[in-house]
């Protein structure tokens, strides 16, 4: 009973090690060559993408926290607050 337990828990670990060897080669046709016909449409689809591109138009950078701060820049008040604050 124990070998038959031992057996089924070193075929349950085994499983999910061999899923992750690359031993067993399953081709996904990145070694062919394309046609004519399928350049011509890759090279199509390629201008087709950079014309679409380029006809966005270019937006302004956004603010999404600026109704919360202050119209003053932070930068400034730091650097007045040093000063003001440092002893001599």
């Amino acid at each position: 009973m124990r070998i038959a337990v031992g057996l089924i828990a070193a075929t349950l670990l085994v499983g999910p090690a061999l899923a992750q060897t690359p031993s067993f080669h399953v081709p996904m046709g990145g070694d062919r060559t394309l046609t004519d016909e399928e350049k011509v449409r890759k090279a199509q689809r390629e201008q087709d993408y950079k014309s679409a591109i380029g006809k966005i138009p270019d937006q302004k950078p956004t603010d999404p926290w600026g109704s919360v701060r202050d119209a003053e820049s932070p930068s400034k008040t730091t650097k007045k607050g040093a000063q003001t604050g440092a002893k001599q």
